[in-house]
């Protein structure tokens, strides 16, 4: 690894004990803190060939240019690439970094799956669980999981959102998962279908991806879906509203057909108040309407 700081270059190298060669060991990588340390960075890296099932490394710098292995999660299955791609988000906000690997040729045949993402959740910084909280599937063929990316808080409920991609499903396909105070909910909040963004030649949409920027600058994260078509798909989160007071009042409270005129038999007045949520804690809109029909 080559860190940059301050204009100033320095190597660090790992160095396997057990000279097993042909890992693949940084084929993916993701740094930060909150990982195994409140403080110190940790190095996360995939390995999708160690032992031919793909491992994950936790890495931690020392002294004189080394990095020491700090844990390795290792995967299920033969062939499946396990760490093939990996994302760091705080899924149920305990203030520790939570861990998704990619596995994008994990299969089950008799039950036609086809790809998979490990979710590992934080102990507090002390490791993760050899064993994964969440497994999800993808159908047979697709390669979910060949890319996984946190895209920030996209419904602004305050949890961390994952996008996931399946570039072989159909002409691919980007499915958006929430999280919430237990981790990451198991059924996906949207799926967007490469065929229905009308592009010509769109292909393999969803084969990488890239969160955490706003690229519009409204305050509400953006995501970037790349493919091996020669296309690159910027999608825009939309804005959230949030109905904050309403009310719905009937008038007569019985209805009574012989009261009903030529044109109504029921008088509604329907008011509601909401604001625009975004990013910015700071930025409110707030908008109230109230109109009577009849």
């Amino acid at each position: 690894m080559i860190q940059r700081k301050e204009w100033d270059l320095s190597e660090y190298s790992y160095k396997d004990p057990e000279d097993q060669g042909n890992l693949y060991i940084g084929y993916t990588m993701q740094v930060g803190s909150f990982i195994l340390h409140p403080k110190n960075i940790t190095i996360v890296t995939g390995a999708p060939r160690h032992r031919h099932m793909g491992a994950v490394f936790l890495l931690s710098q020392e002294a004189g240019g080394d990095l020491r292995r700090r844990q390795v999660l290792e995967g299920s299955q033969v062939g499946a690439y396990f760490g093939s791609a990996i994302a760091l988000a705080d899924l149920n906000n305990d203030g520790w970094q939570d861990l998704l690997v990619g596995a994008p040729y994990y299969f089950e045949r008799k039950e036609e799956v086809g790809g998979a993402i490990y979710v590992f959740m934080n102990q507090a910084g002390t490791s993760f669980p050899a064993h994964p909280s969440l497994l999800l599937h993808g159908p047979s063929g697709s390669a979910f999981g060949l890319s996984v990316a946190s895209i920030g808080d996209i419904n602004q409920d305050g949890f961390q959102d994952i996008a996931v991609g399946a570039p072989f499903e159909g002409l691919g396909k980007v499915y958006i998962y929430h999280s919430s105070s237990k981790g990451l909910l198991r059924q996906p909040q949207q799926v967007i279908h490469g065929e229905k963004l009308g592009l010509p030649g769109l292909a393999t949409f969803g084969y990488s991806l890239s969160g955490q920027m706003d690229v519009d600058e409204n305050f509400y994260p953006d995501l970037l879906v790349g493919s091996l078509s020669d296309h690159i798909v910027l999608l825009r989160a939309r804005p959230v509203i949030n109905i904050v007071h309403k009310t719905l009042v009937p008038r007569p409270a019985v209805l009574d057909p012989a009261l009903c005129t030529a044109t109504s038999c029921v008088q509604v007045e329907l008011c509601f108040a909401y604001n625009q949520s975004a990013g910015n804690p700071n930025y409110r809109r707030n908008i109230s309407e109230c109109w009577g029909a009849a």
